[in-house]
């Protein structure tokens, strides 16, 4: 039963890999719209804040 609703989704990863890896596209992401930078960079504290909600980060205190 999961095999069977997974399986046009494995076809797409695969088409776009694909297609990627060919070079028929490019795949970019700013460095300013890219939410992950809050992981990998020393970024001020507003700007911190702004991308929380982009990655569900919540306050716990």
């Amino acid at each position: 039963m999961y095999r069977e609703r997974t399986k046009y989704m494995d076809a797409k990863h695969h088409f776009v890999h694909d297609i990627i890896s060919q070079g028929v596209v490019d795949v970019k992401v700013s460095t300013h719209d890219n939410p992950t930078n809050v992981m990998t960079k020393a970024i001020p504290l507003t700007k911190f804040r702004r991308r929380c909600p982009l990655l569900h980060l919540v306050e716990l205190a």
